[in-house]
C-alpha cells in the first residue's frame, strides 16, 4: 500500500481495498485491446483445469494423457472474468510442446487440427465476452525439460533455440500459422514468445544471443501476417529494462511492449520513467508471498496503484486458475466464489470510469519568483459525488510535495465538468528541475480518495 503524506498532515491511500474505500489512480492507456487503446487490468489463465501441456492439444511426449479442453469451463471462466471488469487474459498455449507435430528427425512441422479447433473455440468465447487474449507461447524452462526428449516414435525433439534452422522451423510451422489464423480477430491481443525467457538462459538451456535471435525473427514473422498483434518476450529480471542493460536484453528486437514479472509482499515497482524502454511496459504476472486472502488483496491493491502511477501499461494477476485450485495464487475459491482480490479489481476498474481529468500549465518553463497558471478540468462520468474536495498538488522529480491548493464543498454530477485555475508563484529558493502537477478528487472531509492523476502536466524551473 502506498501512503503519501501531504503538507496538511492527512494520509491518502493510493490503491483500492475492497470493502474499505473505492479509489483509483488515473492512468494513460498505452496498448491496443480489441481495437482501442486501453489500460490493462487482467489475469493469467495459465493452463485450463490444471492440464499443463495438454489443455488444448495432445502432448506429443505423453499422447495417453489425451486433451483436457472443456469449452463449457472456458466459457464460465471468461464470463466470470468479464464480471470482474478484466479486459485481457494471458493464456499459455504451447507449453511442454502441446499441439505440435514433429517429423522423423524431431523437427516441428505443424500443429494438430484438434488443437487449432480448440483455440478457435477459446477465441470465439473471448469475443463473446469482449475479452482480449494474450498468447503465452513457450515456457523457457520447458526447453530443458521437454525439448530434447525422445518421442514415442523414437525421434529426439531438437532444441530449436540451439540452431538457426530450428528457430526457422518453429516460427514458420507453429507460431506464424497461429498469428495468421487470428490476424484481424478482435480477441487477439498479442504474443509473449517465451515466458520468463531469462530463466532458460540462466539454466543453460539456450544462449542469450540465440534467445534474442529467436525473439527478433519471431516478431518480424508475426508482424508480417498480423500487423496488429503486439509481440514481446517476458522476463522476471527486474533490471532488464534499466539503461545499462536494455540494449543487450530486450531492446532492438522489434517488440511492441516489454513484459516483466514481479512477486512478493509489499511490492515496490520501478518507475518506468527510470527505464530505457522505448515501448510500453506491462506487468505480465504478479502475486504475493503471503497467499492468504488479505496478503493477496494487499498485494493486488499496491500493484494496481503503482502500475497506474508509475507509467505501466497495466498488470495481469497470477492467476485465475479454476475452482478447486489450491496453490494460494488462485483468484477464486473452490466453490467458484470470489476471493477479495476479485472485488478489488472490480472496484478499481469501476472507479476509473467514474472520473476523468487533465491539466495544462502556462508557461511551461519559468524562473524562480515567476508565476505559472495551472488549469485543471475534471469530468464526472458516472454516479455523483456530493460535497467533494478538488485537490491540486505539485511534486518535484523525487516525489516530494512542494505546494498544494484545494476547493471543498463541490458537487459532481454525471456528465458535468468542473474546472479550476491555480496561479502558482514559484518560490525564489525552489531548485531548478521538473515539477509535476497532480489532480485529486476526494469525498467529504478528504475520504475516500475517488480519483488521482499523478502527473497531469509538468513545468520546468530554470
Amino acid at each position: 500500500m502506498l501512503i503519501r503524506w501531504t503538507s496538511v498532515g492527512r494520509v491518502i491511500v493510493a490503491g483500492a481495498f475492497a470493502g474499505l474505500c473505492l479509489s483509483a489512480i488515473a492512468q494513460t492507456p498505452k496498448l491496443k485491446v480489441r481495437g482501442t487503446t486501453q489500460f490493462i487490468v487482467g489475469a493469467n489463465l495459465p493452463w485450463v483445469n490444471s492440464a499443463y501441456g495438454f489443455d488444448f492439444g495432445n502432448n506429443p511426449l505423453h499422447p495417453s494423457w489425451g486433451i483436457a479442453y472443456n469449452s463449457a469451463n472456458v466459457d464460465s471462466y471468461f464470463a466470470d472474468m468479464k464480471n470482474m471488469n478484466i479486459n485481457v487474459v494471458r493464456v499459455w498455449i504451447m507449453e511442454s510442446l502441446e499441439g505440435m507435430t514433429f517429423d522423423s528427425n524431431g523437427n516441428p512441422n505443424g500443429l494438430e487440427s484438434t488443437y487449432l479447433s480448440n483455440l478457435d473455440d477459446m477465441m470465439t468465447r473471448a469475443n463473446k465476452y469482449n475479452l482480449s487474449i494474450y498468447f503465452m507461447v513457450f515456457n523457457g524452462d520447458d526447453v530443458g525439460t521437454a525439448w530434447g526428449q525422445t518421442l514415442p516414435s523414437g525421434a529426439v525433439i531438437q532444441n530449436f533455440l540451439n540452431s538457426s534452422s530450428g528457430i526457422t522451423d518453429v516460427i514458420n510451422n507453429c507460431i506464424k500459422p497461429i498469428a495468421s489464423r487470428y490476424s484481424g480477430n478482435s480477441a487477439l491481443f498479442g504474443f509473449d514468445l517465451l515466458n520468463e525467457s531469462n530463466q532458460g538462459s540462466d539454466s543453460g538451456y539456450y544462449s542469450w544471443a540465440n534467445m534474442r535471435a529467436f525473439g527478433q525473427q519471431a516478431a518480424t514473422a508475426i508482424h508480417s501476417v498480423a500487423s496488429g498483434a503486439q509481440v514481446t518476450m517476458s522476463t522476471d529480471w527486474l533490471q532488464a529494462l534499466d539503461p545499462a542493460n536494455f540494449a543487450g536484453s530486450y531492446g532492438g528486437l522489434g517488440f511492441d511492449l516489454y513484459d516483466i514479472h514481479y512477486y512478493g509482499d509489499n511490492p515496490t515497482l520501478e518507475n518506468t520513467s527510470s527505464m530505457a524502454a522505448d515501448k510500453p511496459v506491462l506487468l505480465g504476472e504478479y502475486g504475493p508471498t503471503t497467499k492468504t486472502d488479505a496478503g493477496q488483496n494487499t498485494d493486488c491493491s499496491a500493484i494496481l496503484s503503482q502500475t497506474a502511477g508509475y507509467g505501466y501499461a497495466g498488470s495481469l494477476a497470477w492467476a485465475y486458475e479454476y475452482p478447486g485450485a489450491s496453490d494460494g495464487f488462485e483468484m477464486i475459491n473452490s466453490n467458484g466464489s470470489w476471493r477479495p482480490i476479485c472485488d478489488t479489481i472490480y472496484d478499481y476498474v469501476a472507479a476509473l470510469s467514474t472520473f476523468s481529468g487533465s491539466a495544462t500549465v502556462s508557461p511551461t518553463s519559468v524562473n524562480p519568483g515567476s508565476a505559472v497558471t495551472i488549469s485543471a478540468s475534471v469530468t464526472c462520468n458516472a454516479a455523483r459525488l456530493s460535497q467533494g474536495v478538488y485537490d491540486l498538488e505539485i511534486y518535484n522529480s523525487s516525489g516530494t510535495q512542494v505546494a498544494q491548493t484545494y476547493w471543498t464543498g463541490i458537487d459532481y454530477y454525471k456528465g458535468g465538468t468542473t474546472k479550476e485555475t491555480w496561479k502558482y508563484t514559484v518560490p525564489s529558493n525552489l531548485p531548478a528541475g521538473t515539477y509535476h502537477v497532480s489532480i485529486g478528487i476526494f469525498g467529504t472531509n478528504w475520504t475516500p480518495l475517488q480519483f488521482w492523476v499523478s502527473s497531469a502536466c509538468t513545468f520546468t524551473v530554470k
